[in-house]
């Protein structure tokens, strides 16, 4: 469906945005789309109930994680870097 990533930025910043020191995957955590992992992520939308998720793939070493996040708008954060 879309990107988070910036056009033209070929490595995105590493630096996370955790205000409440909670993980990046919380349930709970914010959103900003400036910073990792959701400047990585993809936009998508389930076919079977039109939720838009987030899509990020880790890999490292050898292996490839695939992590998805459901969008709640009220997490979303424009913080600037």
């Amino acid at each position: 469906m879309g990107t988070l990533c910036v056009a033209g930025d070929p490595e995105p910043s590493y630096q996370e945005y955790l205000p409440q020191g909670v993980d990046y995957w919380s349930s709970e955590a914010p959103i900003a789309p400036r910073y990792f992992p959701y400047n990585r992520c993809t936009v998508w939308q389930c076919t079977q109930c039109s939720r838009l998720y987030l899509r990020y793939t880790e890999g490292g070493g050898y292996f490839v994680d695939r992590r998805i996040r459901a969008v709640r708008s009220a997490l979303i954060q424009d913080v600037p870097l």
